[in-house]
């Protein structure tokens, strides 16, 4: 919807100046005034990537994935959203569920995107390590056959384990600073 708009705005500015380049970085709606500084900041980050991949263009701040980690202000909520956005989902399923989705996709990354190495290491079926991954890409809607996914989701991860100390396999769900 916000392409779409700001893609109307680009199109009646050029009829009226036809060599006008734009560069539009967009945020996600927030509902809260509140959260006006984040808005901004996000818009600004848009705008940001829109200088550095051409200059020319719509940039959603949603649609950025890693590079709003690169671009963007070095705060840590920002860093803290990216990883909730990828690994929430996949926390949320194995505290409900005493999953153990977000150690089947560590397992995956370890094992170089080998579901037959992932399956062996986990101890479980080729075909239950294939079901896992279905699942992971439904929650989080992550494609582990995209590298930029991949690379999304391994990145995720590993921020995850070193910011709430994860390294060891019987870590409890609430040293991921979620609220349940």
């Amino acid at each position: 919807m916000a392409r779409e708009v700001v893609s109307e705005l680009s199109s009646s500015a050029r009829q009226v100046e036809p060599d006008l380049r734009l560069a539009w970085g967009v945020s996600p709606g927030h509902d809260d005034p509140v959260t006006l500084p984040q808005a901004f900041d996000e818009a600004r980050t848009a705008l940001a990537a829109a200088h550095r991949f051409g200059g020319d263009g719509i940039y959603l701040y949603e649609e950025l994935g890693i590079a709003r980690l690169l671009l963007g202000s070095g705060d840590a909520p920002d860093l803290q959203a990216f990883v909730r956005e990828v690994t929430g989902p996949l926390i949320d399923y194995d505290s409900k569920n005493d999953g153990s989705l977000l150690r089947t996709l560590r397992a995956f990354f370890d094992a170089d995107c080998s579901q037959r190495t992932a399956a062996e290491r986990l101890f479980v079926h080729h075909k239950t390590l294939r079901y896992r991954l279905g699942r992971i890409q439904q929650l989080t809607g992550l494609d582990l056959g995209h590298h930029e996914d991949r690379m999304r989701a391994d990145l995720a991860l590993r921020l995850l384990q070193v910011n709430a100390g994860l390294d060891r396999e019987d870590a409890p769900p609430d040293r991921l600073g979620y609220s349940q």
